[in-house]
């Protein structure tokens, strides 16, 4: 499983510079640069908290489900990388977060 550090600060699954969900997938199917992908599973924090269907424990090691056909560490569907990094900062929407270990194949 990748390593993932995620710097999105504004989703609820974010917990001290990882993820606290037990996988994620990555969206951007046509996507042929790293900004044109996407956390698709990230979700806004409201009121501070972290989401609870998560819990509150960081998980750095995870199952990444992508859809980003052109990139190198896709896998059938699956991410290949042994390091992936999600930035966002303090972004609204999922589609302002990206993959930074997009590759173009």
């Amino acid at each position: 499983m990748a390593e993932l550090t995620c710097s999105v600060n504004t989703c609820a699954s974010h917990n001290g510079g990882y993820c606290c969900r037990n996988s994620i997938k990555i969206d951007g199917h046509s996507a042929v640069m790293k900004d044109q992908t996407f956390c698709g599973s990230f979700q806004q924090k409201t009121g501070g908290a972290v989401n609870a269907a998560c819990g509150s424990t960081p998980n750095p090691h995870m199952e990444i489900r992508c859809s980003a056909s052109h990139c190198a560490h896709n896998q059938g569907g699956h991410c290949s990388a042994e390091n992936v990094t999600v930035s966002g900062g303090s972004v609204t929407e999922m589609t302002e977060t990206i993959c930074d270990s997009f590759e173009a194949r």
